[in-house]
């Protein structure tokens, strides 16, 4: 009932409903802290962004979280594990959570200006060092993490500069969201399986570019093997997945070809 229920809200909600019907990522933050015994610690960026710590801000070992939800929809399940992850690793390692603005309120290129400033702030501001942090994100979150990389790659001449003294450790794509096209056979083969469907990916890919045209920061899938020849000067490593029965899969799958 539960997924039935929530296939029928993303499919028949607007961005707006949706938005009103979950609690913002801050208030969720702040809850799964409270359910966690743990002292929020949280800070204001500039670009409407904030950073929430799920650890000690002074750890050195960092993961950096970008949550999904098709750029319009909050975290919501997510805080709960990355809590439950953190408590399960070293004092030495916490978890930074990008908490963006979301469509169709802020549009692309919004939320990867976010992310920017973010990556900044922590290697910048906090001298923490690329070698010793790992991206994370899931569906959307991979598609920003994939703009993040892309920008490290390929400056895109409107956000701000961004270097890194050496590669970060790693990044985790999990169901990353790549393409806004829905022509992949998965989408026929797996639709009765998924929490989302083409119809709603569409939709919610609309919110988010307002009619920007596809590029290969907020469509990187489109982009060439040739746009991510150097990817392992920037990442270390670099892990991703899909669940056999997403309409995403196929699209994940060429995807990874292409840059291996």
């Amino acid at each position: 009932m539960t997924f039935a229920a929530t296939k029928t809200r993303n499919a028949k909600m607007s961005a707006r409903q949706l938005q009103w019907l979950n609690p913002p990522t801050d208030e969720v933050y702040l809850r799964s802290a409270e359910a966690h015994c743990s002292q929020p610690a949280s800070v204001a960026l500039p670009h409407r962004a904030k950073a929430h710590w799920i650890g000690s801000p002074s750890a050195d070992k960092i993961m950096v979280f970008f949550h999904g939800g098709g750029y319009v929809k909050p975290a919501t399940t997510q805080l709960d594990l990355l809590w439950n992850l953190h408590e399960a690793l070293p004092p030495s390692s916490s978890i930074c959570v990008l908490s963006y603005s979301l469509a169709p309120g802020a549009q692309y290129l919004f939320q990867l200006h976010q992310a920017v400033l973010l990556l900044k702030y922590l290697v910048d501001d906090q001298g923490k060092e690329p070698k010793k942090m790992i991206l994370c994100g899931d569906s959307a979150g991979g598609n920003l993490i994939l703009g993040l990389l892309s920008h490290l790659l390929n400056p895109h001449p409107s956000l701000p500069p961004l270097a890194l003294r050496e590669p970060l450790l790693g990044a985790a794509l999990i169901s990353p969201w790549g393409v806004f096209s829905t022509s992949a056979p998965s989408f026929t083969r797996n639709e009765e399986h998924d929490s989302v469907n083409g119809a709603i990916l569409r939709k919610w890919s609309t919110y988010f570019t307002g009619g920007a045209p596809a590029d290969n920061y907020n469509q990187p899938f489109l982009a060439p093997g040739s746009w991510w020849s150097q990817l392992n000067g920037v990442v270390q490593e670099l892990l991703i997945t899909a669940g056999t029965d997403e309409v995403l899969l196929d699209g994940i799958a060429e995807f990874a070809k292409t840059i291996e």
